[in-house]
């Protein structure tokens, strides 16, 4: 298989599986207010979300390691499609919480397989495979496909009944699942799954735990890694409010959906960015650095965002928001994989994940509370302002020390 081909079924299939998820995401907000969810209520769906992200990110990991990309993917599939079919009915917090509990798992087995599936192949052929492009190309196409699905969603399915994407979702999720049968080959661990005493329950979950043991060894001894994965957590509070409740911020009460329209243009601000990582974010021989300016414009644009009083003005300043968190998006994905030298790779991108969900319940929990206790706006103003004080700090840290490995 060459990388060409390895590469268009990855972004095949990535598409297909992100599209499904898009046809609601520009009314996800707006349809939990519509049921009458408070700001800390919708929220619960993401805290619900994490709190099971950080319990199976790892097994799912190992499991993906040890069994197979193509086995977690339809895993994956086949779980996050019924919870997308409960967050369809959604009558109470309750279910809410068990759509946004199967969410999870279903995430779970899907974050990293695919991208390690991808990686593995590609670096089998060519080893110094630099994987910036590779991801900012994904993140491209993703965001340019989830644009049209999401306006058609949202403008169009959503306009005429606020309801149907959620039942459409689950259904172009089954789709996917045949793409993946198709164009997966099957890649588990062939000594795992031919030799007699590997099948035993005890050897299995001996497999397991030493994946798992040799995973976090990886991570607890590459001080680098450690690190980078800790500098990347603040902007969590900017994914658990603004990045999360735009649809709250600039849907207007009482007025027709705009927010298929609106999340066109931050499509379009997205792919701008991702545009960046790569003709901008390339030059810079030093990855921190960037980091540290797009922390910056990020944190800046969403202040300014808030205390602009023109509704026009204040979302092109949460544009530029959107453009600089795109641009380090992929770049930072591609940061953190180049730094993983290890066969346990998605086991090790598991860890990562689970103190990222870890971290995000808390994030989730204070910007919802703080939304619901005083107001959108504070919310906002809080999460930027934590991102400025935390993140930059951590990188300019991280620069250091990469200097000082190098004197």
């Amino acid at each position: 298989m060459s990388i060409k081909e390895i590469k268009t079924k990855y972004y095949v299939i990535n598409v297909f599986y992100m599209a499904s998820l898009a046809v609601f995401s520009a009314i996800f907000y707006v349809y939990l207010d519509s049921k009458g969810f408070s700001y800390l209520e919708i929220n619960t769906f993401s805290i619900g979300f994490w709190i099971i992200s950080f319990v199976t990110e790892i097994p799912a990991g190992v499991l993906s390691d040890r069994y197979g990309r193509k086995l977690s993917l339809q895993i994956s599939i086949i779980i996050r499609s019924l919870g997308l079919f409960f967050l369809f009915w959604t009558p109470n917090v309750l279910v809410l919480v068990i759509s946004a509990i199967l969410t999870a798992i279903g995430e779970s087995f899907k974050s990293g397989t695919l991208e390690s599936w991808a990686i593995e192949k590609i670096k089998e052929i060519e080893p110094n495979f630099d994987s910036t492009n590779f991801f900012s190309l994904d993140k491209f196409l993703i965001t340019g496909s989830s644009m049209l699905v999401g306006l058609l969603g949202a403008q169009v399915i959503g306009q005429y009944n606020l309801s149907l994407p959620f039942i459409i979702a689950p259904i172009l999720l089954m789709i996917t699942g045949l793409v993946v049968q198709i164009l997966l080959d099957q890649d588990y661990d062939v000594t795992v799954n031919t030799k007699g005493a590997n099948n035993k329950v005890s050897s299995k979950f001996s497999s397991f735990y030493t994946d798992l043991s040799e995973g976090f060894y990886y991570v607890k001894n590459n001080k680098n890694l450690f690190r980078l994965i800790i500098a990347f957590l603040p902007l969590q509070f900017v994914l658990s409010g603004p990045a999360s409740q735009w649809q709250l911020y600039f849907q207007e009460d009482d007025k027709p959906i705009v927010t298929g329209y609106l999340s066109v243009i931050i499509s379009l601000a997205g792919m701008f960015g991702h545009y960046l990582s790569v003709r901008v974010g390339n030059n810079f021989i030093n990855r921190n650095r960037y980091l540290i300016i797009t922390t910056s414009v990020n944190g800046l644009m969403i202040i300014m965002t808030v205390l602009s009083n023109m509704y026009w003005l204040s979302f092109m300043l949460f544009s530029f928001h959107v453009i600089s968190m795109a641009s380090e998006e992929a770049y930072r994905f591609a940061y953190l994989n180049d730094e993983i030298k290890t066969r346990n790779r998605a086991t090790v991108l598991s860890i990562y994940y689970t103190i990222e969900s870890a971290f995000t319940v808390l994030t989730f929990f204070v910007i919802g509370l703080i939304a619901d206790q005083f107001s959108l706006n504070i919310a906002w103003i809080f999460s930027a302002v934590m991102l400025l004080i935390l993140g930059i700090p951590m990188y300019v840290s991280l620069d250091k020390g990469r200097t000082k490995e190098r004197a």
